[in-house]
């Protein structure tokens, strides 16, 4: 196959294994249902909300920047909450990403490794495919790191700004941006008032953005009612007062959590609860960190490029304030790559004898990370579904959605999670509210191992079950 083929063959594997259902993957079970939450809120009811039952009196939110939600608000509007149609848009960003990520580094074949190592990752492809905001935020940065390497003037400039608003409002950690482009055009070898005209342009519309989504979130917080998301991560204030952590708590974390999972995205053969549980990990990712971080340092000497002015800084701004978990690290996974393959060049020319093992390691990390991939997709429920209850869960979710009257209403654990997968108004069980009993609609609960015996007590016949999962009507 010739490398311009190599782009469509991408295409048509994404394509081809689409697996057009909700998943809850060990990476993170939860957070997926919630952005559909909020999508089919937005679409439904024009509210920006995680609440999952459309009270007239209901949560706002005011944590996560609404731009992948109103996305999938938009998907939801023309076409209802079909999964099929989900998933082609998370496949969307994802193969959009890819091709910004090659645009990045056009002339550079170590470039074309990096993003098919990444194109091939079963992380990547995992939530490509899967309704979160790491690969939009990938597409988004690389978008903004292309704008800004070639900005070369004022007004391109402010166009790269542009580009940075568009990742900040998919994920507020892209505020980074503010710092890494102004210190990418001071270290430009222009004249003093270019830079600085550069700089400003550039500044202007990000700062405009933070400042308006930090004064609508105050606004929220502090006047209005909250969504459980909210209520719980607040909108990152937090994160300012992670910083007085002391220095041994910073080394626990890191030791025990943040530096256990490079090693499971850059060598997807060691499995993820491998890399939690064991020690060597560690010396597996400090090892892999430190040659990426070479060819960080040799590139950075000899262009001081966008890329390495963004790097350093966004991995201090994620990994510094607050525990990561794992993935955290997927979006830093191709420039991971890049560097790493760098670093590996830049050590054979420096080592002789290690030449050759810098010369072998791009396709040793292809067929490590293809063979993963290909056993992903031979049994893709490793990875999409972190316990066998979670796939059962789904299947009475896609059942109720397909069986039950569209205006009923279910009480289940874990609500977003059912109406992510049925569409169905949907309520926690352990305080329905009056108002949806005195309103006659049909009303179901959903007994499972993390309901209540209580509520589950004497009831029988179950309009359907699956696994340790029965769904009950219990009313009218």
């Amino acid at each position: 196959m010739s490398a311009r083929h190599l782009p469509w063959a991408v295409a048509a594997l994404y394509l081809l294994f689409l697996f057009p259902t909700p998943e809850f993957p060990g990476y993170n079970a939860d957070d997926g249902a919630w952005f559909v939450s909020m999508g089919w809120n937005l679409a439904q009811y024009g509210r920006y909300t995680s609440d999952t039952f459309p009270l007239a009196e209901y949560g706002h939110h005011a944590a996560w920047p609404p731009l992948f939600a109103g996305l999938l608000a938009g998907a939801i509007k023309l076409v209802g909450l079909n999964w099929m149609a989900l998933k082609l848009v998370m496949v969307a960003f994802g193969l959009g990403a890819l091709a910004l990520l090659r645009r990045l580094w056009p002339e550079e074949r170590i470039g074309a490794w990096a993003v098919l190592l990444t194109a091939l990752s079963p992380a990547f492809f995992l939530y490509s495919h899967h309704p979160m905001t790491e690969v939009p935020y990938i597409a988004a940065v690389a978008a903004a790191l292309l704008g800004l390497s070639r900005a070369e003037n004022g007004r391109m400039a402010f166009l790269a700004g542009l580009l940075a608003v568009l990742a900040f409002f998919t994920r507020g950690y892209a505020a980074i941006f503010l710092f890494a482009g102004p210190l990418y055009f001071l270290l430009r070898p222009w004249p003093v008032r270019q830079r600085l005209a550069a700089c400003l342009a550039y500044a202007a519309p990000l700062l405009v953005a933070i400042l308006a989504w930090k004064g609508y979130t105050g606004h929220v917080l502090a006047s209005q009612p909250l969504d459980w998301i909210t209520t719980r991560f607040g909108s990152g204030v937090q994160v300012l007062n992670d910083l007085t952590r002391s220095p041994r708590e910073y080394a626990q974390r890191l030791y025990w959590h943040d530096l256990r999972y490079p090693a499971h995205f850059l060598l997807p053969w060691i499995p993820l609860e491998w890399a939690r549980e064991h020690d060597l990990s560690v010396l597996l990712s400090l090892a892999l960190l430190a040659i990426a971080g070479f060819g960080w340092l040799t590139l950075f000497r000899r262009r001081r490029g966008a890329v390495e002015c963004w790097l350093p800084l966004a991995l201090a701004f994620l990994f510094v304030p607050r525990a990561g978990a794992a993935r955290y690290w997927l979006p830093f996974l191709p420039f991971l790559f890049y560097y790493l393959l760098h670093g590996a060049r830049e050590i054979g020319r420096r080592l002789p004898r290690l030449a050759t093992l810098s010369r072998v390691l791009p396709g040793a990390l292809l067929l490590l990370v293809a063979t993963s991939l290909a056993w992903h997709l031979a049994a893709p429920d490793r990875l999409r579904f972190v316990t066998p209850e979670s796939k059962d869960y789904r299947d009475v979710a896609l059942w109720a959605g397909a069986h039950l009257p569209p205006d009923s209403v279910v009480l289940a654990p874990a609500a977003q999670r059912f109406l992510a997968g049925s569409g169905l108004a949907t309520w926690t069980p352990d305080a329905p509210p009056a108002a949806i009993r005195a309103s006659g609609r049909p009303l179901y609960l959903l007994c499972s191992p993390d309901t209540s015996t209580d509520l589950c007590a004497g009831l029988s016949n179950p309009v359907t079950r699956q696994g340790n999962h029965a769904l009950y009507r219990i009313s009218p």
